[in-house]
């Protein structure tokens, strides 16, 4: 009998021993995953350029957004308008608000956003890659409004 007890007692300190060091490692992996995940949280400047879409009027125009992104560890949010279509600014009343919810992975976002038309409400996706320097943006677009794909540049104007 003595012998079962003494074979569970070094059982759990081992198991006890493997849960701490795994405690470990997983703590030290979050802390630096932290430490090296970039920062996108300020004001930014997002440039869409329509290469397709599903109503031709669409091809080849381009339109500026104004966006403040929010950002909590790997969540952001962002909330701004479009202000320039075709390289002409908008008057103010023609602005429209657009709203983003997604993540930060590694060196990318991936987003969803709502754009509040004058008309009707259109969606779609975002997924942009982040400079090594944090001020600049890369990537592509989905959105619902006529079906429309192109490339998304951008660059933090705070």
């Amino acid at each position: 009998m003595k012998n079962i007890s003494e074979k569970l007692g070094t059982t759990g300190t081992t198991i006890a021993t493997v849960i701490t060091i795994v405690t470990g490692v997983f703590a030290c992996w979050q802390i630096y995953k932290n430490a090296s995940q970039k920062n996108v949280a300020g004001a930014w400047k997002l440039k869409f350029t329509n290469l397709t879409s599903s109503y031709k009027p669409y091809i080849g125009e381009t339109h500026v957004q104004n966006v403040s992104f929010s950002q909590n560890g790997c969540e952001i949010t962002g909330d701004g308008e479009k202000c320039e279509y075709n390289g002409i600014a908008l008057p103010s009343t023609q602005h429209r608000i657009i709203e983003y919810k997604g993540s930060i992975e590694d060196d990318c976002i991936k987003a969803i956003y709502k754009l509040y038309g004058r008309d009707r409400i259109s969606s779609g996706n975002i997924e942009v890659m982040i400079s090594d320097d944090g001020k600049t943006l890369t990537g592509n677009f989905l959105g619902t409004a006529g079906n429309t794909a192109g490339t998304v540049t951008g660059e933090r104007i705070d």
